[in-house]
């Protein structure tokens, strides 16, 4: 099984196994804190492939391109202006997702679902809640430290390791993808004494060592 690390203290691949860790686009831990609407970029780990998709920030909540989710997914997406819906739809496994403005409900496949976030239009593009609609696709969708990891077949399967680290035990999680491991950033950073900010606009991770000695990795997979 290919396990990636890049460099001492560099893990390129993101995911913890405790919710309580993830700050950002997983369930209901949104870390953006913007009073006023902004939209901007997210890095995403698609099967893979590292893709960036649009998102939107208002009031403290994270969404995500409806049109660019359902291109990770291979769905088609349209909007139906004489009903005024937006529609995405896959057809392997067969679903159909209906969704409105402002409405905390989704017709799938005929039936009502529960949306934990209504999805909200900004210019011409809805945005959605990216971990519901993932699953509601038939994947799963994963974040840790401002970058998800996405299975679009729900495969992902968890794990988490012993490191021995200058001499002290540390618990590593991760995540098995097809035949990759992918480890915790925020895991592997704690183990070394070091922190993890994320440069979106660059695809960067910077570390930070207790000594105040700074490295950078670009986000890539081998």
């Amino acid at each position: 099984m290919k396990k990636i690390i890049a460099g001492t203290v560099m893990a390129t691949a993101l995911l913890a196994a405790s919710t309580s860790s993830w700050t950002t686009l997983d369930g209901h831990a949104y870390a953006a804190v913007e009073k006023n609407t902004s939209a901007s970029h997210y890095i995403v780990n698609v099967n893979g492939k590292l893709m960036t998709v649009r998102s939107l920030h208002r009031s403290g909540t994270v969404l995500l391109a409806g049109s660019d989710m359902a291109k990770l997914f291979s769905a088609d997406y349209r909007y139906d202006q004489k009903h005024q819906y937006y529609e995405i739809r896959r057809t392997s496994p067969n679903v159909r997702i209906v969704l409105q403005i402002g409405k905390k409900a989704a017709l799938v496949n005929g039936k009502s679902v529960s949306l934990s976030v209504a999805p909200q239009r900004f210019g011409q593009e809805l945005y959605v809640d990216a971990k519901q609609i993932a699953a509601l696709l038939g994947g799963q969708w994963k974040a840790e430290a401002g970058v998800s990891i996405v299975s679009t077949s729900g495969s992902l399967r968890p794990f988490r390791e012993t490191w021995q680290v200058n001499g002290s035990t540390a618990t590593i999680h991760g995540l098995v993808l097809g035949q990759t491991s992918f480890y915790s950033v925020n895991d592997v950073a704690a183990a070394f004494g070091a922190t993890v900010h994320v440069d979106k606009k660059r695809a960067w991770l910077r570390w930070k060592k207790a000594t105040g000695q700074f490295s950078s990795t670009r986000l890539v997979m081998y």
